[in-house]
């Protein structure tokens, strides 16, 4: 059973039981709650939900769809569309039709083209912009307009939105709307439930949003990998590899990138990395894949894969140093240099000690071609984790 106190505000060493803002009387909205979320989009942990959709661009409000008008609506630089329906808790009948409501919106919204979505929301935003890359524009020039184009008609095409379901305090039939939400894991979107509890500081106008994450679907997606023994064209192995829509999107991006060969190849080398080291892949901000080691008080990082291909090590000396001896670090850098025919590069910070060749990050595909050399020089770090430990 999910329990909440109120939090303490401190200032000047002094303790402030914080006033939630009550639901009851009204003092605020559903409107309310749409635009503290339009104009602070920092207010919903999509990162945590689904690093692919990170970067919440504000497009419109209330959104005039076939089945209503949808609260909030966002993308972001890729092409991937937010959708967000704002709740005031105190409605039972709300609490039972939100979460069919917002999956309409995504129906609708599957059933757009780009041209019919660009003007649409223009017709809602009622802006000076002409286009939708315009509006783009004004938070990140560097897009380029075709390839955003191309990625918000391939995501709507799919299906592939994120819906939240934002209210100010989800306190009854949490269960009922879990197991509900649960029945639809396996469509092509990912649907959370966030609340958003509103705190008053007395005798001030200031408020204090502490964002909660209470549920969200996990879409999986299964890939079947075949091995093929090259000797006699017969497959010797199937693995089954398990990903997140945040890093079902991450190898499109890359395999359109380096060819799907290298990435297949990639995650039979992940899967065995899963196997043999207990490692975990985590997505940084939906555009680097890290392999990393669970440690006691951390994470350790062996590489990180960006969409691009490029091989990049961040604070791999730092991490060392917290498992307890920098030089294992230095020595795994070092082997991985020596293996890969590149440099160990040390920039001005240890943060920032890589390998490369020739000045540029190596590619994945080359680290892959020299695989046991890799997992050789994983086992030797481990092999030296596990002495510091026993010391």
């Amino acid at each position: 059973m999910k329990q909440s106190t109120s939090p303490i505000y401190i200032e000047n060493n002094k303790a402030q039981k914080l006033k939630i803002m009550p639901v009851g009387k009204m003092e605020f909205s559903e409107d309310f709650i749409q635009d503290l979320c339009f104009n602070n989009t920092s207010l919903l942990p999509v990162e945590e939900i689904e690093p692919i959709y990170n970067g919440l661009i504000p497009l419109c409000r209330e959104l005039s769809m076939p089945s209503g008008f949808c609260d909030v609506v966002y993308i972001n630089e890729s092409g991937l569309i937010t959708l967000v329906e704002c709740k005031l808790w105190k409605n039972p009948e709300a609490r039972r039709k939100v979460i069919g409501q917002i999956i309409d919106y995504a129906k609708d919204l599957a059933s757009w083209d780009y041209e019919t979505f660009e003007r649409n929301v223009l017709i809602c935003r009622k802006g000076s912009e002409k286009s939708l890359i315009e509006i783009i524009h004004n938070y990140s020039p560097d897009v380029d307009e075709s390839t955003f184009i191309d990625n918000v008609y391939k995501n709507i095409k799919k299906g592939r939105f994120l819906l939240l379901i934002v209210g100010d305090g989800i306190r009854e039939n949490t269960e009922e709307m879990v197991r509900f939400m649960n029945d639809y894991s396996k469509l092509s979107f990912t649907i959370s439930l966030v609340e958003l509890p509103i705190y008053k500081i007395e005798n001030t106008e200031s408020l204090i949003v502490a964002p909660r994450i209470l549920v969200k679907t996990v879409e999986i997606v299964r890939n079947v990998l075949s091995i093929e023994d090259k000797n006699n064209g017969n497959i010797t192995d199937k693995k089954e590899i398990v990903t997140t829509p945040s890093e079902s999107v991450f190898y499109e991006r890359l395999e359109n990138n380096i060819g799907k060969e290298t990435v297949d190849n990639l995650k039979a080398f992940i899967s065995e990395l899963k196997a043999r080291y207990g490692i975990i892949t985590k997505l940084g901000r939906g555009k680097t894949l890290s392999l990393n080691l669970k440690t006691e008080d951390d994470i350790f990082n062996f590489a990180g894969i960006i969409e691009n291909g490029d091989v990049q090590f961040y604070g791999v000396l730092y991490e060392a140093e917290k498992i307890g001896d920098k030089s294992i670090g230095d020595k795994y850098l070092t082997d991985l240099a020596i293996a890969l025919k590149g440099e160990y590069f040390k920039g001005y910070a240890e943060w920032s000690w890589c390998v490369k060749r020739n000045g540029n990050y190596i590619k994945i595909s080359e680290y892959l071609k020299s695989k046991e050399q890799w997992l050789k020089i994983i086992d030797e770090f481990m092999a030296a984790k596990i002495k510091i430990e026993e010391s």
